[in-house]
């Protein structure tokens, strides 16, 4: 939220009618100043529940972090993940149907977003914004790589998951590379289409 912040300060500075949109989920956004120039609209509220609960996946995702890692440990995690977001987004969106009509209303341009969570594509494809601009905050994932037609490699190019491996791979750490590319493909996708299930 914070490189968000900072590209709406630079684009209301320029002129722009900027609006960032804080979708309340774990972090509540005004614990901390994401944006001085543009308008602020917030869906959604963090109840004392969604906070512990917040904490006690966050706790989980650490502790695995840690973990020596298998075959199929991204894809176990990031399903779970995906579980977490679901609940995790529903109460926003329930709660902001009026707010999504008002921003529908405004028929913005563009709409930033972010790769590691499909809610902004979903809810720009909901407003109707047609230009989508990706901000990356790490490296490029498989199933971005798979919808911009971005060539990965998966022969030397290590997949964004949990493998424990470098860029010169034994045959079957390429295989199992292979693998988990397409495994965390499906995943990613199977995040958007639910975001858009609960939008």
């Amino acid at each position: 939220m914070i490189s968000n912040g900072r590209i709406a300060d630079s684009l209301a500075q320029a002129g722009h009618n900027v609006t960032l949109l804080n979708v309340e989920t774990i972090i509540p956004m005004n614990a901390f100043q994401t944006t001085k120039y543009a308008k602020i609209v917030t869906l959604g509220s963090i109840s004392n529940k969604t906070m512990e609960f917040g904490k006690h996946a966050r706790k989980d995702m650490d502790a695995s972090l840690f973990a020596e890692s298998g075959l199929f440990d991204s894809y176990t995690s990031l399903s779970g993940i995906i579980d977490v977001l679901k609940i995790m987004m529903k109460v926003p969106f329930m709660e902001g149907k009026e707010t999504i009509e008002n921003l529908k209303a405004e028929k913005f341009d563009a709409i930033f977003v972010e790769q590691l969570f499909p809610q902004g594509n979903a809810l720009g494809h909901i407003l109707g914004i047609d230009v989508h601009f990706m901000i990356s905050s790490c490296p490029m994932q498989e199933h971005l790589t798979s919808l911009f037609g971005i060539p990965n490699p998966t022969g030397w190019v290590p997949s964004i998951g949990k493998l424990a491996i470098s860029d010169k791979m034994s045959f079957l750490e390429r295989a199992q590379n292979e693998l988990e590319h397409h495994l965390l493909d499906a995943t990613f996708m199977e995040e958007n289409f639910q975001m858009l299930k609960i939008l």
